[in-house]
């Protein structure tokens, strides 16, 4: 009869895997399991032998490489998890270790699914000031388009989940930098609900500059070249004067820090 219960399934699942093994969504499961003081207090632990104890910890290892479940199979489990016996899975299973249907790993799933959730809302809301204070001093000031600022703080806090801060302050700064003279600018919401941080423009510009370095080079009777002639004259830079009569002269490019001269 204690035969007939493995028999039903070619998988076995973890009972209450979710409870006890929850991760958020941006920390991945590592190369462990947790292990949990109560077990010093459950009834059907104490009563398990030293060699019980070993084989469930060795089979809750190997549950965590897919997902919480393991092969009804005592012979592989003994093989692959390096014990001296085969374990017995029926003890596990009538002890409420194992679970050998597949309607509790679904439950299980849908549990897991909710508990992480539950766990990154809580963990947002935790982190949401530290969150806030970054956006007001490392985004807000450094976005141009100064738009939705309330949507644009939402829009933060969510992506802030997905990737750190600079990241989206280094795709903010490639945004910036790439974004072509007659093409509007995203609202910043839209920016970070599009996940536009992850952009890669290409390195080489079209119309009259070309990424080099750091910075750029410009080329005579451009829009970009006009742009800092007007800038240099407004301004009175010398530098900017001086250097870009030669390399007009000499029929070469001027090297500037920006494509485009601050406004």
């Amino acid at each position: 009869m204690a035969g007939a219960i493995t028999a039903m399934t070619d998988l076995l699942f973890i009972h209450n895997w979710d409870k006890w093994q929850t991760y958020r969504r941006d920390r991945p499961q590592g190369p462990w399991i947790k292990a949990h003081r109560s077990l010093l207090q459950d009834r059907k632990w104490i009563h398990l032998t030293d060699e019980q104890r070993g084989q469930l910890f060795s089979i809750w290892l190997l549950a965590a490489n897919d997902g919480g479940s393991i092969p009804n199979d005592p012979a592989y489990i003994k093989l692959v998890c390096c014990l001296r016996s085969e374990p017995d899975l029926n003890l596990f299973i009538e002890r409420g270790f194992l679970d050998n249907q597949v309607a509790p790993l679904r439950r299980q799933l849908d549990a897991l699914e909710k508990s992480r959730e539950e766990i990154e809302k809580r963990e947002r809301g935790a982190d949401a000031p530290a969150f806030t204070k970054e956006f007001n001093k490392s985004f807000w000031p450094k976005y141009p388009h100064k738009v939705g600022k309330a949507a644009a703080l939402k829009a933060y806090l969510s992506a802030r989940s997905k990737c750190t801060e600079a990241e989206i302050v280094n795709g903010l700064a490639r945004y910036v930098e790439s974004k072509p003279p007659d093409r509007p600018w995203c609202n910043p919401a839209t920016f970070l609900n599009q996940e536009r941080w992850l952009d890669q423009p290409a390195e080489v510009a079209s119309g009259g500059a070309r990424r080099n370095g750091s910075g750029w080079y410009i080329k005579p009777e451009t829009a970009e070249w006009d742009a800092w002639k007007r800038y240099g004259i407004k301004h009175s830079v010398g530098d900017i004067i001086y250097g870009m009569k030669v390399a007009e002269q000499e029929g070469k490019e001027f090297h500037v820090k920006d494509r485009w001269p601050p406004r």
